[in-house]
């Protein structure tokens, strides 16, 4: 985020979690992204402080995770804007369902050779979890393709 300074905003310090997760996790912290409806302590999220206070160029951010294990660089948050260097094609914008969860309506999907979703279903995009949920069926597609069975 360079040298951009976001005013009055409001930090949590988490000095205990459960679990194994946030002592083998190989990071610094967590920068919560999400939506102001479900901020644990009702604390504007920075993103909307961003917005609010005219820091970005656009009311958007990105996300790109490096799948070759081992390089340097991970991934990369973008900020007020999309970095064309981690996509190709157009984007394709979708109203959202529910703000509280991010989710929205997948008319199929195609994973692999597995057709997904067929009919239609309601998904969410969640960057901030590594937990895979769903229909039963429908995950387990996902596990053969992705050689995890």
């Amino acid at each position: 985020m360079g040298d951009m300074v976001v005013k009055n905003q409001l930090f949590g310090e988490a000095i205990k979690e459960p679990g194994y997760t946030f002592v083998a996790a190989k990071f610094d912290g967590i920068l919560g992204m999400g939506f102001p409806s479900i901020a644990v302590t009702g604390a504007t999220p920075v993103f909307n402080n961003m917005i609010e206070q005219g820091l970005v160029e656009e009311p958007v951010f990105a996300f790109w995770f490096n799948r070759k294990t081992g390089e340097a660089e991970g991934g990369e948050l973008t900020i007020g804007g999309l970095d064309p260097e981690h996509y190709t094609g157009n984007i394709t914008w979708l109203l959202l369902l529910l703000a509280l969860t991010g989710s929205f309506k997948v008319d199929a999907m195609l994973f692999g050779d597995q057709a997904l979703c067929q009919g239609g279903c309601n998904a969410i995009a969640d960057t901030g979890t590594s937990l895979m949920t769903g229909p039963t069926e429908e995950v387990n597609k996902i596990y053969k393709v992705a050689g995890t069975t």
